[in-house]
């Protein structure tokens, strides 16, 4: 788990996270791949419960999202989606994997981000062969280290974006 706060209401941090692509909002320098693209699988916007996309990756690799939840009503708000179908070498141990995003309003009118993100290895392959020493390794060699690492950059990247001074003239939301 990651989490960061943000100066900035609630409905503020919604509003710029649904207006930034996966592109702009990943943020990856190390050696995973980086998003270069999305493509809707259903029809319509990568909204509502049940939506799928195929994201491709700078390595040429893909993997396929699909909205599990997505409440924005009130606080918390809730994002959950499932990840599979990775093709990319770092992930072929990978069945699948589940990200939660939970914003909740803070009393003082900033919001806490919460970003979640838990695997299921394929047995039949390393790490998971190993079964829950094998889930340990993934854990400390890849999660707790390269994608961790990911998820902290996003984070910062989206409260450095959420954060930023808007033009005069341009309506807070």
């Amino acid at each position: 788990m990651e989490e960061s706060i943000i100066d900035a209401p609630l409905s503020r941090v919604l509003a710029v996270a649904k207006a930034t692509s996966l592109e702009d909002t990943i943020q990856q320098e190390g050696s995973l791949p980086r998003v270069t693209g999305t493509f809707m699988l259903t029809p319509g916007a990568f909204e509502p419960a049940g939506a799928r996309r195929i994201t491709c990756l700078s390595d040429g690799s893909t993997l396929v999202e699909q909205i599990l939840v997505r409440r924005e009503e009130a606080s918390p708000a809730e994002f959950r989606y499932v990840v599979w179908n990775y093709s990319t070498r770092q992930a072929r141990p990978i069945e699948y994997g589940v990200g939660r995003f939970v914003h909740t309003q803070l009393r003082d009118g900033r919001t806490l981000v919460r970003w979640t993100y838990g695997f299921q290895l394929r047995r039949n392959r390393w790490p998971g062969f190993f079964g829950a020493f094998g889930d340990f390794l993934f854990r400390k060699f890849f999660l707790e280290r390269q994608y961790a690492q990911m998820m902290r950059d996003t984070l910062s990247a989206s409260k450095a974006a959420v954060e930023r001074p808007r033009p005069r003239g341009q309506a807070a939301r």
